[in-house]
């Protein structure tokens, strides 16, 4: 996962580019629908932090 201090919905999403990642790749990962990744990136809603490591 991704650390509390460094990880917000722009970060998400370059990271996910840089990887190549799909937003439904990313949500199959975590066990999530692809809304709530898209919800993350355009910072609609905070990251849970359950997905976020300390």
């Amino acid at each position: 996962m991704f650390t509390k201090t460094s990880l917000r919905g722009t970060h998400l999403k370059r990271l996910r580019s840089k990887t190549k990642f799909s937003q439904q790749e990313i949500a199959d990962m975590l066990g999530l629908d692809r809304n709530t990744c898209t919800n993350w990136e355009n910072e609609t809603t905070d990251i849970k932090s359950q997905y976020i490591r300390s």
